[in-house]
C-alpha cells in the first residue's frame, strides 16, 4: 500500500464492534483507539443491527460471524438492507472452506480472520478510507 494513500489519523471515524466476547473486543478496541478512532460496542447481532439503525455516524463495522441473537451474517444482510454503503469488514475464527464467500455473499465488504494482524487490519480498513471510497 502507498504511504500516501494510508491513513494516519482516525479521530473522526466511529467504529462499531459486533462481538461477543470481550477479550476480543478490548483488542480490536485498542487497535482503533492507537489510530485515535472512536469505539461502539454490540455484543449481539441484534444489538448491531438496532445501533446502525440509531447512529447514522457509524462510519465502519466489524462484525464476529458468531454471535448470539442474530448471527453475524444475518446482521449483516439486515444493515446493508437500509445502509447499503456501510463499510461491514467480518472478522472471525470461522475460516472453514465456503465461509468467506457465504459471508462476502451476505453483504460484507471485507473478510479477515482471527486472529487478526494489526497490519492486516489496518490495510482492511485503509483501503475503505481512501479517497475514492469516501
Amino acid at each position: 500500500m502507498e504511504e500516501n494513500k494510508t491513513v494516519k489519523n482516525w479521530t473522526d471515524r466511529i467504529f462499531l464492534i459486533a462481538e461477543d466476547l470481550e477479550h476480543n473486543f478490548i483488542y480490536l478496541k485498542s487497535l482503533l483507539e492507537l489510530k485515535g478512532a472512536e469505539v461502539i460496542w454490540a455484543q449481539d447481532g441484534k444489538k448491531a443491527v438496532e445501533l446502525c439503525k440509531e447512529d447514522k455516524k457509524i462510519d465502519m463495522v466489524l462484525m464476529d460471524i458468531n454471535l448470539p441473537k442474530l448471527s453475524g451474517r444475518s446482521a449483516i444482510t439486515q444493515i446493508k438492507a437500509f445502509r447499503p454503503d456501510l463499510t461491514i469488514i467480518a472478522v472471525t475464527a470461522y475460516a472453514y472452506s465456503g465461509e468467506k464467500i457465504k459471508t462476502i455473499e451476505a453483504g460484507a465488504d471485507a473478510f479477515l480472520t482471527k486472529p487478526v494482524k494489526k497490519e492486516n487490519l489496518y490495510e482492511a480498513i485503509d483501503i475503505f478510507f481512501t479517497s475514492e471510497h469516501i
